[in-house]
């Protein structure tokens, strides 16, 4: 797996400082990998229910977002709905959580 550009705390050129990940991989390169999870009652328009049954960290949701290539936050997550994910390990390797 390779590596990707994550920092503790960046600068921007208008000197405003920034922590977390200074850009959003691509996990499509990781496509073989995906595993599937259908959007229970629960967890419709809740992605952070579902990335904390995932992963145990709400606060990844965004993780959703970017595989399954959702551009209208919550609406997208209906029950009955099919998305992709990557597994827990796959996403620490990757510095992600």
């Amino acid at each position: 797996m390779l590596p990707h550009d994550y920092s503790d705390i960046y600068k921007e050129e208008d000197e405003i400082l920034f922590k977390g990940i200074t850009y959003t991989p691509d996990l499509s390169e990781y496509s073989d990998y995906f595993k599937t999870h259908t959007i229970t009652e629960m967890e419709e328009f809740r992605p952070d229910k579902i990335a904390n049954k995932l992963w145990y960290q709400e606060d990844a949701a965004w993780v959703l977002n970017e595989i399954n290539y959702f551009q209208h936050g919550i609406k997208e997550y209906i029950r009955g709905k099919e998305i992709k994910y990557l597994e827990r390990d796959i996403l620490v390797n990757l510095g992600i959580l």
